[in-house]
């Protein structure tokens, strides 16, 4: 499908990094909205990208700390049915179960991680919710399959750069399973 043709006239999706945001601008009417990116658990058990200590207070904000950055989102893409796909932390940084060592995810085994700061977020704007998942693997970069497969891939920043995760849109929508279709 052809983005233009999938999106024509559409809204146009970034995303903020340091307040964990989803940014929709319409071009056509000239206006923007940020769209909070939600998380599965209290974002003040997460980690944050940025420090929330200061060495000397703002000359515009005092002591106030106005950085918030638990999801710190980096890169997105569009699948066929105008899904947003971010790269956003949504959990702590230890992985579930299913991505140790000795899972039953042949994947998970062959290449088992005990940390990942970055998973995956969706947003959907038919319906204008997040669907939250806790990957195996550590995102950086989302890229959708061209071959058909209707796979996004992720490589990772940091860790073993040789290796990348992916996520199977046509198993994750035929059954919601987070820990099957990884």
């Amino acid at each position: 499908v052809d983005q233009l043709e999938l999106n024509g006239g559409g809204l146009v999706y970034g995303v903020e990094f340091h307040n964990d945001g989803l940014v929709a601008l319409d071009p056509l009417e000239h206006t923007q909205i940020t769209i909070p990116i939600p998380a599965q658990i209290d974002k003040s058990k997460m980690r944050t990208f940025t420090p929330l200590t200061m060495d000397n207070p703002s000359l515009n904000f005092g002591d106030d700390i106005v950085i918030r950055d638990a999801s710190n989102p980096n890169h997105l893409t569009m699948d066929t049915q105008g899904r947003v796909w971010i790269s956003a932390a949504v959990n702590v940084t230890a992985t579930p179960a299913f991505c140790r060592q000795g899972s039953p995810n042949k994947f998970a085994s062959a290449d088992p991680i005990a940390e990942s700061t970055r998973h995956i977020a969706m947003f959907d704007p038919r319906t204008q919710k997040f669907t939250l998942i806790h990957t195996c693997f550590r995102t950086h970069h989302l890229q959708l399959a061209v071959d058909g497969s209707n796979r996004l891939f992720a490589n990772p920043l940091g860790g073993n750069a040789a290796s990348f995760g992916w996520l199977d849109l046509n198993a994750f929508d035929k059954t919601g399973d987070q820990q099957a279709a990884q």
